[in-house]
């Protein structure tokens, strides 16, 4: 049997895999096995996640949120998008080794690169950066009434991560190059596809032909209705789609696609947040999820509870999920590949 590695990248290459795979963003709690998938990359490019609130690289600053860490409301650093070259500077990393920093990052994942897929990971994304800066309503209107100085934003954001990206990633030997972006809400995106490629597309372009030329496809995280914009994502490389959320066509985007663009979620867990939710109708639901969108490749498992810790019935309804793909997805593609 192959390894959960070599079965995701067989998913993600565009053949059949042998088994149902998951995509994983990294270790989770209580995970005994390197898991099939991770996202690690510069760990100073995320030093303000370390503790419950701290001050990212761009002098923004954070506070946790439920295990993650979120921009501190109200606490904008840029108010007019004119004077960003005078507040956004660009950070000196001048000092930094790299290789021992890419050594140490893939230790402190616990993860092993021989049973792990490496998703190279740098920002939370060029559009979220913006919306950190200036808060949704000023970053928004920056990109309206403003163009040309978002797109020098960005080129300059865009040129900082690449030349990171060129003195790093060798290093962490990745699989993938990650492109993370939240551009939509859960009913549409944020702004017009002109929008999206006039101010977006270009920095997408620089940093994802880092991967490109080294022969890496591309993963990309993009939350909510964001199927508007799949037709930009073939020149970037993306064969990964994760979350691919369920207000977006899925049906049409997996007989328009394939396997060419590998799917990771497709299934909604607040049907069954109510603490009434029965075994029966998760298991049901998991499985109705791969005979929808498992047939002839192109889809990985992803989905589950968020469980923090304490969280019993969180964690129960996630053990229930794991027996369905370590029973029913195992199999699936031993009498399932048309």
């Amino acid at each position: 049997m192959l390894s959960a590695k070599d079965n995701l990248m067989k998913c993600i290459q565009g053949e059949i895999p042998e088994y149902l795979p998951t995509f994983t963003w990294g270790k989770r709690p209580g995970d005994t096995k390197s898991p099939p998938s991770a996202k690690v990359g510069p760990s100073v490019l995320f030093r303000h996640r370390e503790g419950e609130r701290g001050i990212d690289l761009w002098g923004v600053p954070h506070v946790a949120n439920n295990g993650a860490s979120v921009p501190e409301p109200g606490k904008h650093v840029l108010e007019d998008i004119r004077q960003w070259r005078d507040i956004i500077k660009k950070p000196d990393l001048s000092h930094i080794d790299w290789e021992a920093m890419a050594k140490k990052d893939l230790e402190n994942a616990w993860i092993n690169p021989e049973e792990t897929a490496i998703v190279y990971h740098l920002h939370v994304g060029y559009f979220q950066n913006l919306m950190a800066f200036m808060g949704f309503v000023n970053g928004l209107c920056a990109m309206y009434e403003e163009p040309e100085e978002v797109l020098a934003l960005f080129d300059m954001l865009s040129d900082f991560y690449c030349e990171v990206a060129e003195k790093s990633i060798d290093y962490y030997k990745p699989e993938l190059m990650g492109l993370t972006d939240d551009t939509a809400t859960e009913l549409n995106p944020f702004i017009s596809n002109d929008l999206f490629e006039t101010l977006l597309m270009p920095a997408y372009r620089k940093q994802c032909a880092v991967g490109i030329k080294r022969g890496l496809l591309t993963e990309i995280h993009n939350c909510g209705r964001c199927e508007d914009q799949i037709p930009f994502w073939e020149e970037l490389n993306v064969r990964v789609w994760d979350p691919a959320q369920v207000k977006n066509d899925l049906t049409g985007i997996k007989a328009k696609y394939g396997n060419r663009l590998v799917m990771v979620g497709c299934w909604d867990s607040r049907e069954f947040l109510d603490d009434g939710a029965t075994e029966d109708e998760i298991k049901n639901s998991v499985k109705e999820t791969i005979d929808k969108y498992a047939p002839g490749g192109g889809f990985c498992w992803g989905g589950g509870f968020l469980a923090l810790p304490g969280d019993e019935k969180s964690a129960q309804k996630n053990k229930w999920i794991e027996e369905v793909i370590s029973t029913y997805g195992k199999n699936f593609y031993k009498t399932n590949k048309a």
